[in-house]
């Protein structure tokens, strides 16, 4: 049961019984319920005065406990911002048990700013404080099919950049032999790029003769480790959700056919916001106007490379690398938390 007036006494810095039967009850239930564990993540419990009662009840706890302790912090009362809140104290009990730490506890905040600060209010150094940062769950926020998941976190797709994607079958109009001369100038500049093919061979005329081009080319330039057919990744064919979430999840699009009627993938990605680099064919500027960057693929790509590299540049799209490939949740929870 809640009781507002301990808890307004509390603020006004009066503890009376009825605060230490409070800190008894809460002590004999956190006794009860956590001794079957073995690490403790305590997050805000020990930093925020919202149940004071509670935060005592803790420290006593854990000075018999042999258990992994970690102290979560997001928040502290006196910390706002990125400067130190000290007219937050609102009695010198409160202080007491906000700014003492729990001895063998391991103290964790979300970002090196707050860490800062806390090494101000806590007996601790900032080496003592380890930074774990907020993550988000890529898969959930974007909406990403597990297959499509899976692939990437296979693959470590994510840790890379750029991440490149053709949406193309393997025939020889969609000219990707120039994207891979483009894919190879582009290593010397970003030599963990990744580039995905989503398509096959044709059904309807034969393809394999330009697929072994491809293959060679790709073996001779060593560019093994660089490209992903889906074809050989994939034992179903891409939905349309499937291929929407390549989109998203790329930081560009090559299609530089050397020859179409129209080009669906110019609306695809430019619905998905994702960066087009294209060909120069007259359908395409009827299509995207001037907006999209397209290259005369008569240029060699030695001269095409550096412009692509100078957008990739740009700030938007380095933001993008840096919040999939640091922030990713299960990376942080794996790596970082758990250890």
């Amino acid at each position: 049961n809640t009781n507002a007036e301990l808890q307004n006494n509390i603020f006004e810095g009066k503890f009376d019984q009825s605060y230490v039967d409070c800190v008894q009850v809460m002590l004999d239930i956190l006794q009860k319920d956590l001794t079957e564990f073995d690490t403790l993540i305590i997050h805000n419990m020990l930093s925020v005065s919202r149940n004071l009662a509670f935060t005592e009840a803790f420290h006593e706890y854990a000075k018999t406990s042999k258990q992994k302790i970690i102290v979560y912090i997001h928040d502290h009362m006196y910390v706002k911002l990125d400067h130190l809140n000290l007219d937050a104290i609102r009695s010198e009990k409160e202080k007491n048990l906000l700014t003492t730490v729990i001895p063998n506890a391991t103290y964790v905040t979300i970002s090196h700013t707050i860490q800062k600060q806390l090494a101000k209010v806590l007996p601790l150094s900032e080496s003592d404080i380890h930074v774990v940062y907020n993550g988000i769950n890529i898969p959930e926020f974007m909406q990403i099919s597990p297959r499509i998941w899976e692939l990437f976190r296979s693959k470590d797709i994510l840790t890379h950049f750029p991440i490149i994607f053709s949406p193309v079958n393997i025939i020889r109009r969609k000219n990707i032999l120039y994207s891979l001369e483009l894919v190879s100038e582009l290593k010397k500049t970003y030599p963990d790029l990744r580039y995905i093919i989503s398509g096959d061979t044709s059904t309807h005329f034969d393809s394999q003769d330009y697929l072994k081009q491809i293959n060679d080319y790709i073996s001779t330039n060593q560019l093994q480790e660089n490209i992903i057919f889906l074809k050989d990744e994939m034992d179903q064919y891409l939905k349309p959700q499937d291929v929407r979430q390549l989109y998203a999840l790329s930081d560009c699009v090559f299609y530089f056919s050397a020859s179409e009627n129209f080009g669906l993938p110019l609306l695809e990605a430019s619905l998905s916001k994702t960066l087009l680099f294209t060909s120069d064919l007259e359908v395409f500027k009827e299509i995207g106007n001037n907006y999209i960057k397209h290259f005369d693929t008569n240029l060699p790509a030695a001269k095409v490379a550096p412009l692509i590299e100078a957008i990739l540049s740009e700030d938007e799209h380095q933001l993008f690398y840096k919040m999939r490939s640091q922030f990713n949740l299960e990376d942080i929870v794996r790596n970082e938390l758990a250890p």
